[in-house]
């Protein structure tokens, strides 16, 4: 056998340190990803506690006088005791030492205090504020970043860990005087030999390397500038609050509907979810809405807007994936496509296709591949299929544009059913004008439930509706699942007509025409004669001075060109139903990265759906919308999740005009909304009859008899 030399005792201890050292390393990257989590649990828990002790700071102690009595508070007081939080902070044997507190007493004054602050637990929300909770964003920061470091960490580990312990006991047999070495056995030696090799190998390596990089990727982590973690938070502030969400110990941590039985909220909490294919975390009620679609199928998520449907949609798309199903479809209006694949990719590690037109050749790859494969309505027709194929999941993004069963846009959409495993129909507004709408959608999904809900729908009493819905229809609302958000203040600012503007409705009037007298205060030429026009500069300006960007919503492109003229340098561009797609991207990527008080015009029913654009604050209306709809649908593309400051709403308004008729109408329909499913107009006229009944009364209000000369028509009408 060949003689094996003793080592360089030197250079073996400095190996056996080396490695040793990378090994532990290795160890605390794996850990670090728990520790943060464990760290931001503890700082939550703490906001929570101090809240409490902050409110029993407030209490006087004479609060307990109907548990201990008056004596006994005159006691405490008699010590220093004033408030409930002084007696919080002792022990039970304290209580217990102070003259004329026994153990009767004590316990009486420990569980009052106990229930107090449990109360004031149960009604604090953790709000994440930069200067306020910066420990608490650095744990969170910590979080978000450390998953993949640590799972990389965490896999490396296990896989050496084992035979790094032995080959370093190997090792260090070889940590010997000459003598020693001498007497070991050549098996010894050997194993001595091989060791050192091994870890020579590991040090200078791609261990050794991956280890260097991911520890330093863990130091710099842990060293990182809370100005740098504030902008990430302000840009992150949903994923931030989704953690949170995830993280806080007082929370449940499974959600049921009380809608469901409770077989059906079992059989639901049970779904198990892979995250896997999914880059975003998920809040508790988003993962709840994943569970409800993957168990039941063919689902309506009628979800408020601004709370996450699309993220949802994808949390279902990466499950089934894990599943085993490649190909997904989403359906989905023109001006919101580019917006979905950029969801796809952000969200997810499938690979999303944009299909404009007739371009088969996308559609070929995405056939080939597997993936998301996003279409409009219009072109969703051009999709042919081959035979046998099984698509996961189709998704119908505002569902509510195939609600009329008879229209060809429904028909075809309908057929892609019929080669798809599960069927996503996703509507903030699944009731526009008509309970009908409701009962059509779900019966796209289920006949049978389509017919039982049209048997309720004209019940005198929601209840009845609404649990016949609760097994196909999912929907919260804001307030019940993201109590972070600011504050949404709606104005209604009334403007008085001039003279001018008088003539010009009297004109309008006259003419009958319902689109001209709507627009009613913006009728001048010149935009500086615009009753309505002055406000919208002073509310601008008001904007600028608060540091907040602006989005002006319109029915009507002329309003908004009045508007532009109006507002020069400060408008950074328009979206109407004239802007591609890509342009309509463009813009909104620069008014994202635009200062403050800048103004994006839109009109309503091009920018009003699918867009995401919180680091605006302030939304105006030129005048109020004939749907409530339209107006939730708008303010929702800027108060929704990531949403940091509160949203100011603006609706520019003329006294005595059309204005006053449309808001009462509003309010009517938004009352028949809030009682079935959130939107229904049971039993109210048509919009046409409305309309001819409205032009009358206007008419007559301000002396514009059909025999009436017509009035002067001014100089420049518009």
């Amino acid at each position: 056998m060949e003689k094996i030399n003793r080592p360089d005792r030197k250079k073996l201890v400095s190996l056996i340190g080396v490695v040793n050292e990378m090994d532990m390393r290795l160890d605390k990257v794996a850990k670090c990803h728990d520790l943060f989590e464990k760290e931001a649990i503890g700082l939550i828990e703490g906001m929570y506690e101090s809240h409490a002790r902050k409110n029993l700071a407030l209490v006087p102690i004479d609060e307990l006088k109907s548990a201990i009595g008056g004596q006994r508070i005159v006691a405490l007081r008699s010590v220093g005791y004033g408030t409930l939080a002084d007696l919080s902070n002792l022990s039970r044997l304290e209580l217990e030492a102070i003259d004329g507190v026994g153990n009767v007493t004590a316990e009486a004054i420990e569980s009052a205090l106990d229930k107090l602050e449990e109360e004031y637990k149960e009604t604090y929300r953790v709000h994440l504020e930069p200067g306020e909770c910066d420990d608490l964003l650095r744990a969170l920061h910590g979080v978000l970043h450390s998953r993949e470091i640590s799972r990389d960490a965490k896999e490396l580990y296990e896989k050496t860990h084992e035979e790094i312990v032995n080959r370093l006991m190997d090792a260090r047999a070889g940590d010997c005087n000459l003598l020693v070495w001498m007497l070991r056995s050549q098996r010894r030696k050997a194993l001595v030999d091989s060791a050192l090799a091994y870890l020579s190998h590991l040090q200078e390596g791609s261990y050794g390397e991956i280890v260097r990089r991911l520890s330093a990727a863990r130091e710099a982590l842990e060293a990182q500038d809370m100005e740098t973690i504030v902008a990430h938070f302000e840009k992150n502030s949903a994923t931030y609050y989704a953690l949170l969400d995830r993280l806080n110990p007082r929370l449940e941590k499974e959600l049921r509907l009380d809608s469901l039985s409770a077989q059906l909220n079992e059989e639901i909490s049970s779904v198990s979810l892979s995250g896997k294919h999914l880059k975003s975390t998920l809040r508790r009620y988003q993962e709840f809405a994943v569970r409800y679609v993957l168990n039941q199928k063919r689902v309506l998520l009628g979800d408020e807007m601004g709370i996450g449907k699309t993220v949802e949609a994808l949390g279902v798309m990466t499950n089934l994936r894990a599943r085993g199903f490649d190909h997904f479809l989403v359906v989905c209006p023109l001006g919101i496509l580019i917006n979905w694949t950029r969801e796809v990719v952000a969200h997810t590690a499938l690979e999303a296709f944009a299909l404009h037109g007739t371009d088969e050749d996308i559609l070929s790859k995405w056939i080939k591949k597997g993936g998301v494969l996003v279409a409009n309505y219009e072109t969703v027709r051009k999709i042919a299929l081959p035979e046998g194929m099984r698509i996961g999941m189709v998704v119908v993004d505002e569902a509510h544009y195939i609600k009329n069963p008879k229209a060809q846009r429904t028909q075809t959409v309908r057929k892609l059913f019929l080669n798809a495993e599960y069927i996503l129909l996703m509507t903030g507004t699944p009731l526009e004008n008509n309970v009908q709408e409701m009962c059509n959608l779900v019966a796209y999904l289920d006949p049978a439930k389509g017919e039982e809900l049209k048997a309720n729908a004209y019940a005198s009493f929601a209840p009845g509706f609404r649990k016949a819905l609760s097994t196909v229809y999912l929907r919260r609302k804001r307030e019940d699942v993201m109590q972070e958000l600011p504050d949404m203040i709606v104005n209604d600012e009334w403007c008085m007509m001039s003279a001018e503007d008088e003539l010009l409705y009297r004109y309008a009037l006259k003419t009958g025409n319902f689109m001209e007298i709507r627009r009613v205060g913006w009728h001048w030429d010149n935009a500086l004669h615009s009753s309505k026009g002055e406000r919208l500069c002073d509310l601008v300006e008001m904007a600028r001075e608060e540091h907040r960007k602006v989005i002006v919503f319109s029915y009507f492109k002329e309003t908004l060109r009045l508007a532009r003229e109006l507002l020069d340098d400060a408008c950074l561009g328009q979206i109407d139903g004239s802007v591609n797609n890509v342009r309509r991207q463009e813009i909104l990527d620069q008014f994202e990265a635009a200062k403050e008080g800048t103004v994006l015009l839109m009109q309503i029913v091009a920018g009003g759906v699918g867009l995401n654009i919180q680091s605006a604050s302030m939304v105006v209306f030129c005048e109020p919308q004939l749907k409530p709809s339209l107006e939730s649908q708008a303010v929702s593309r800027v108060y929704r999740m990531g949403q940091r400051r509160n949203v100011l709403v603006h609706r520019l308004l003329c006294a005595e005009t059309v204005d006053e008729r449309i808001l009462s109408l509003l309010e009517m329909k938004q009352s028949i909304f809030d009682l079935y499913a959130d939107e229904s107009e049971a039993g109210i006229r048509s919009q046409r009859e409305w309309i001819q009944d409205v032009i009358d009364a206007e008419k007559k209000k301000h002396g514009v008899m059909e025999d009436s000369p017509l009035p002067v028509e001014p100089s420049n009408p518009k």
